[in-house]
């Protein structure tokens, strides 16, 4: 078993296709954290993820500035946090702690 991350843009569009995925991913087994706005949870988790805030995790690596703002910095500080994997890592651990 897996697990398998999702940053989605907060548009029923860009979540409602990826929902499909998410289940077939959650009934092969595999954990699924999807971040995107609340209005998105019931929807996310229905569909078998845990469901996590992407303005909080946004926060955690911003500093507290404006996500939609600094989305580039988002992606700067992926990159300075040692790549994708660490800066999610650095996330869900701050979202999703055990």
């Amino acid at each position: 078993m897996g697990t398998g991350v999702f940053f989605n843009l907060p548009a029923y569009g860009h979540v409602n296709p990826t929902l499909p995925v998410v289940r077939n991913l959650v009934a092969r087994g595999e954990r699924i954290l999807y971040f995107d706005t609340p209005e998105f949870k019931e929807k996310i988790e229905a569909a078998g993820a845990d469901s996590g805030d992407i303005r909080a995790a946004a926060r955690m690596l911003l500093g507290g500035r404006n996500f939609y703002e600094n989305a580039r910095k988002v992606s700067d500080s992926f990159k300075a946090s040692g790549g994708y994997e660490r800066g999610a890592e650095l996330i869900l651990r701050y979202v999703f702690p055990r």
